[in-house]
């Protein structure tokens, strides 16, 4: 699709509405027979375009001075021009009842006679497609007057025809009635979901409907809707055209985008959509920010859940892929384990502004809006991820050597994101604070932990009782928040914590208890190291007759699932009643 046309136009194309009687070229030898046979479909059809432009505004203006119709070359001008700005102010005739009344008075006095009714009818059915009710609901009497058009046209419409002949709109207006009803597009949906435009496009063709009209943006609200109704692989299929067609149309785009989210999030797991999440973002932007709540407010929390965790591991992804990691880095995995028990992302950047508004862009927190400040002290290179987790501010810098930063809000707050900040410890508004109550280095083997997550998953749970995969309680979620600026920063002493640059909570036997109750255990490679270590936390008993036989035995029953599935994962086979063989 070309840059310039947008998804309602590029719709309009495709229907290519609006046959043209404009002057041709001459044709070259050989096209005069297509062109003879375009120009008698054209005439046997009768669909014409409004007649010009000036005659249509001066019969409405003097309709509006005098509602009377004397003419049948008055009534159809009128009929055409019912949405042209005639009156003080811009109105127009059709939002005004008294004078939309005289209209349709005026019609009707040739009802009797259908071919010259049809004349008039034409014009009234362009009016109704190509009126721009969008826009005109400011006006009291406008909805009212359209919906009246509605029903008129839908009563009439068998008045049309004629004994003798009747033009090819005329069997259009007739077969189609459902285009003057409440589901005028909803029939054509699914035929257009599937590619298929010829009905539509012969609709828009007869009756006139143009590239602006209120008809062809209802074609794409009502494919949204009938995607909804598809199984989930149809659904997920059609996904990327239907967010392309809402992408440049306002009017549709919450109540389209809406249908679409609260689809995806019934499909099994609700897997990362890209385009999905890519929209949600720079529609409505973040579901987790106060400023936003009005966008998101008649969203599911399972909804807002779901889009907030896919924004957040991007931005995750993105802050460490800059950082040097890359986007599948240990950090990166690390945080994004974390997501549920987010309530807030931020940001420091530093060197200049432009620099600073460059590494924005490359984050993409321009679409997300957010805590992002600049580091008054910090090159292009510094940079610092922030995450709010329940009572728990959490420090990431870009640079791996810089140890973890962790805050207790229940303390103090520790810096405001809304000011800029600074990198030396203890200086105004510094992300590194003396009070803080984590320090961890990006380090393995401290500790007796064999990777230093399995040592940052202890220390945070048993810091802050935040823990991988789940939303921090009420308790822990009701201290100060970072994206409150009405919050004040305390900078009196805080409350005795102790510096704990030393991770004095963990012992060798509790970091290999700890590393073998998580998810993560599953994925370790197996050694037999490793296996000594799982057989020693669960008091397991291993008999090693490879020398032998060739068989390394683990005596345990299936009844923990945790050491079925770290044995499963390391090529042991259950044998009931005798234990792993490997």
């Amino acid at each position: 699709m070309r840059a310039a046309l947008n998804p309602v136009d590029h719709l309009a194309s495709l229907l290519a509405p609006a046959v043209r009687l404009a002057g041709r070229a001459m044709p070259q030898s050989g096209e005069i027979d297509t062109v003879i046979a375009a120009l008698q479909r054209q005439i046997k059809s009768g669909s014409r375009r409004p007649l010009n432009a000036d005659l249509q505004h001066d019969a409405a203006q003097r309709f509006w001075r005098s509602p009377r119709l004397q003419t049948l070359k008055d009534a159809r001008l009128v009929a055409f021009g019912l949405g042209l700005p005639v009156g003080p102010g811009g109105a127009r005739l059709i939002d005004d009842r008294a004078r939309f009344d005289a209209v349709l008075r005026g019609v009707d006095q040739w009802l009797n006679d259908a071919r010259w009714f049809r004349r008039c009818y034409q014009g009234l059915v362009w009016s109704y497609f190509n009126c721009d009710i969008d826009t005109s609901l400011h006006h009291s009497d406008a909805r009212h007057n359209w919906l009246r058009l509605r029903d008129y046209l839908s009563q009439r419409a068998p008045r049309t025809v004629s004994p003798e002949s009747n033009p090819d709109w005329v069997k259009t207006a007739i077969c189609q009635r459902h285009l003057f009803g409440d589901a005028a597009c909803e029939r054509h949906a699914g035929d257009l979901l599937r590619g298929h435009h010829q009905e539509v496009q012969s609709i828009c063709e007869q009756l006139g409907i143009n590239g602006s009209s209120w008809f062809l943006r209802g074609l794409v609200l009502a494919q949204v809707s009938a995607a909804t109704k598809l199984d989930h692989d149809e659904f997920r299929a059609a996904l990327p055209r239907l967010i392309e067609l809402l992408s440049d149309t306002r009017a549709l785009r919450d109540e389209g985008l809406a249908l679409l989210l609260n689809r995806y999030q019934q499909l099994p797991q609700a897997p990362l959509h890209e385009g999905l999440r890519d929209a949600a973002a720079s529609w409505w932007g973040s579901p987790w920010l106060a400023t936003n709540e009005f966008r998101w407010s008649g969203m599911s929390d399972g909804v807002r859940r779901m889009v907030s965790e896919w924004i957040q591991c991007d931005l995750i992804d993105r802050f460490f892929a800059a950082a040097g990691d890359g986007p599948s880095g240990r950090r990166a995995a690390f945080w994004k384990r974390y997501v549920k028990s987010n309530r807030l992302i931020g940001f420091a950047l530093g060197g200049s502004t432009e620099q600073a508004e460059q590494s924005r862009a490359r984050l993409g927190v321009q679409r997300v809006t957010g805590p992002c400040a600049s580091l008054v002290d910090g090159s292009l290179t510094h940079s610092a991820l922030v995450l709010t987790m329940g009572r728990a501010v959490i420090v990431e810098f870009g640079d791996l050597s810089v140890p973890l930063h962790g805050y207790d809000l229940r303390h103090s707050q520790p810096f405001d994101l809304s000011c800029p900040m600074s990198l030396e410890e203890d200086a105004g508004n510094s992300l590194r604070q003396r009070h803080r109550s984590l320090l961890l280095p990006h380090q393995d083997g401290l500790e007796g932990w064999r990777r230093w997550e399995q040592m940052f998953e202890a220390a945070i749970s048993d810091q802050f009782g935040v823990r991988p995969g789940t939303a921090p309680s009420t308790d822990e979620t009701s201290c100060v928040d970072l994206s409150d600026p009405a919050d004040r920063i305390d900078r009196g002493d805080p409350e005795p914590l102790g510096q704990i640059d030393e991770p004095r909570w963990q012992t060798s036997s509790s970091g290999e208890d700890a590393h073998w109750l998580t998810a993560e255990a599953a994925s370790v490679p197996y050694s037999r190291a490793d296996l000594e270590v799982l057989a020693r936390v669960h008091a397991l008993r291993i008999e090693d007759d490879s020398s032998r036989s060739g068989r390394l035995w683990v005596r345990t029953d299936q009844g923990d699932h945790r050491i079925a599935r770290v044995l499963t994962g390391w090529g042991f086979v259950h044998r009931p009643g005798e234990g792993w063989l490997r």
